[in-house]
Order: C-alpha cells, then sequence, then structure tokens
C-alpha cells in the first residue's frame, strides 16, 4: 500500500488548513500563547496543565485509537528543533504522528515532511487532513530519506511489531528517529513496552545503526523524560529496501541555527498573516 497525505503539512502551514490542539514542554521561541508557544498555525497550542483528560476513548487490536476530538497531543519543543536540525532539507515520513503536531513543526522549520501517518480513528477529519490513517501494521510504501516514530512501537501487539518495524526501516533511505516505551513505562494503550537493547537489535537486523553523538544531541535537547530515556537516532549501513540512495545528513547544522531558522520562517509567516487580515 503506497501512502501520501492529501493535505502535507508544508500546504497546511501555507493554507491556515485545521491544526492540532498541542500541548507544549520546554522552552519556545517567544512567551507562550495561543498563537506563539510553537512556530506556525498550531492553534490552539497549550502549556501542560496540572492535570489532563487522556482523550483516549479506546484502542484498537492493532493499537489504533479512538480519539476523544479535544485531545490534546504533546509535542516537545527542543526535540523537535533538534529533530529539524537532523533533517534539514530532508524528506520525512512520520508513523504514528498522532494529529500532526511533530509533523507540522518540523515542516516549519525546513524539513520536507511527505507524510504524517497515524492509525487512530477519523485522525484524516481532526487533523484537518494534515494526518492520513492508515494501519500500522500492514505493509505500506511511504518512502522518504528519514522517518521519524515516537511512542508508537510499545502500543502494537507483539505479534504485528515485525511489519511495523519493517514499514520504518524499509522506508528510510537514509536514518531513523525512534523512540519506544520501556518495560514498566506508564501510558495507555501500551502492550509492547521493549528493552532499548531490543530495539537497538531490531534495527540492527535491518541495516542499521545507532548515532551515538545525535542521539546524545537529541536527549538533551528533549524536556520529557521517557524521551530523555528512549529517543534514538539510526543511520542506514545496509543498502535501502527502496532502491534509492542516501543524500547525506548535514549533521553540522547547529541549535543556534535551526533556532534561527524556525524563527525566521515564524517571523514571515506572521507577516504574511497580517497582510492577508
Amino acid at each position: 500500500m503506497s501512502v501520501r497525505n492529501p493535505v502535507v503539512p508544508h500546504a497546511a502551514l501555507e493554507s491556515g488548513a485545521v491544526a492540532p490542539r498541542c500541548m507544549t514542554y520546554g522552552r519556545g521561541f517567544r512567551p507562550p500563547d495561543m498563537m506563539d508557544c510553537t512556530p506556525g498555525h498550531l492553534h490552539g497550542c497549550t502549556t501542560p496543565p496540572a492535570k489532563t483528560r487522556s482523550g483516549v476513548e479506546s484502542v484498537g487490536q492493532t493499537g489504533g485509537w479512538k480519539l476523544d476530538p479535544g485531545k490534546p497531543y504533546l509535542l516537545d519543543l527542543g526535540l523537535a528543533r533538534a529533530i529539524a536540525a537532523v533533517a534539514h532539507r530532508h524528506t520525512l515520513v512520520e508513523l504514528g504522528a498522532g494529529l500532526g503536531c511533530y509533523s507540522l513543526m518540523l515542516a516549519h522549520c525546513g524539513v520536507h515532511v511527505l507524510a504524517a501517518i497515524d492509525g487512530a480513528e477519523k485522525v484524516n477529519e481532526l487533523s484537518g487532513g494534515v494526518v492520513t490513517r492508515a494501519d500500522l501494521t500492514q505493509p505500506m510504501r511511504s518512502a522518504a530519506d528519514w522517518v521519524m516514530t515516537l511512542e508508537t512501537g510499545e502500543h502494537i501487539p507483539s505479534f504485528l511489531e515485525s511489519v511495523f518495524l519493517n514499514n520504518t526501516a524499509d522506508n528510510a533511505h537514509c536514518g531513523v528517529v525512534l523512540s519506544w516505551a520501556f518495560p514498566g513505562q506508564p501510558g495507555i494503550g501500551h502492550v509492547n513496552t521493549r528493552p532499548q537493547g531490543y530495539v537497538v537489535a531490531q534495527m540492527a537486523s535491518r541495516g542499521f545503526k545507532v548515532d551515538a553523538n545525535h542521539t546524545q544531541r537529541l536527549r538533551r535537547a528533549a524536556s520529557l523524560w521517557f524521551l530523555q530515556r528512549n529517543v534514538l537516532v539510526f543511520t542506514r549501513i545496509a543498502p535501502s529496501a527502496r532502491g534509492r540512495a542516501c543524500q547525506p545528513p548535514d549533521f553540522s547544522l547547529s541549535d543556534a541555527e535551526v533556532n534561527r531558522i524556525c524563527e525566521t520562517r515564524h517571523t514571515k509567516h506572521r507577516s504574511a498573516t497580517r497582510e492577508i487580515t
């Protein structure tokens, strides 16, 4: 199955399409408020309250959620900026995208996000078309330089995880940004938590190795404790199953440079919005 979004995140940013509620963590580009807590069209942005509803009504047999329409999704600002530095000017597909918070922010910061995919019911409608619904446990073709999947694998039953891992690895020409909940990590629908060594071994069997330096960079940038512990950056060491050569990522992009890129694009977007209104 070939998967592409009817509304890619870049187009959503330009058109002002409906965007998700994103619960932000970490210091943003300017003081958090309803407009500026993250760049771009992430309307309804909020800083985390002391307590919040899960927003999940039920979990399907393959790990896909049935969502409450008002569910806010977590967005770690520091981690998103660090991922943007790794994948800057490259293409990226997100698996387990929720309502598209990360994909929209990465698109805003210069990453060419080709597709954001999730298995939740009605996710197309709830995200304004930014996220496409697809079963992550069925073989799919949605290739890009990078594949990103954050805190998704633990929701997929163990007997289906090999297809999910194949989808992650086979669609990545260059590398993968992945986090997977560890045994004992609290959360809704955590039916398949895995120790990190297991995840690393599974990716190694599919032609990837851990990039230790950039794994540490992302972990240092993250604010959410489980992402500080779980996130991994993998780079491809075996030829891509899709037969495309990898354009080597420019890992030299500094935190200051990626902040400048995101802030510049944010300023341009805000100016354009004022002109339109």
